[in-house]
């Protein structure tokens, strides 16, 4: 006869796996979620490691995935979505007007 598996001491469920920090507890309460958390963190590591603002990234991108041919889906890599489309993107208006403004007024 097989002995039973030893059942988890009060407390040592609720502990991360051994390599695995904290953040992860909550994420393990929904199915996929730490794989999400790793393709979200590759996509901001590869913005990082390209100089390309992450934010400025994943909003222009996530706008454009959807009417992007298939055929160019590399051009939506951090690296060529900054040689290729940013510099084809407008700038955005500055928030807050430049000193020069109200000098002028």
């Amino acid at each position: 006869m097989k002995a039973p598996a030893r059942l988890p001491q009060r407390g040592q469920a609720d502990r991360p796996p051994a390599g695995r920090s904290a953040p992860f507890l909550p994420m393990r309460a929904v199915a996929g979620a730490p794989a999400r958390a790793a393709i979200l963190y590759s996509i901001l590591a590869s913005c990082r490691m390209n100089g390309v603002d992450p934010w400025e990234y994943l909003a222009d991108v996530l706008i454009r995935v959807s009417t992007h041919p298939s055929s160019k889906a590399d051009e939506l890599l951090p690296a060529n979505w900054k040689r290729v489309i940013l510099p084809t993107l407008k700038p955005a208006r500055p928030a807050v007007p430049p000193a020069a403004a109200f000098a002028q007024a």
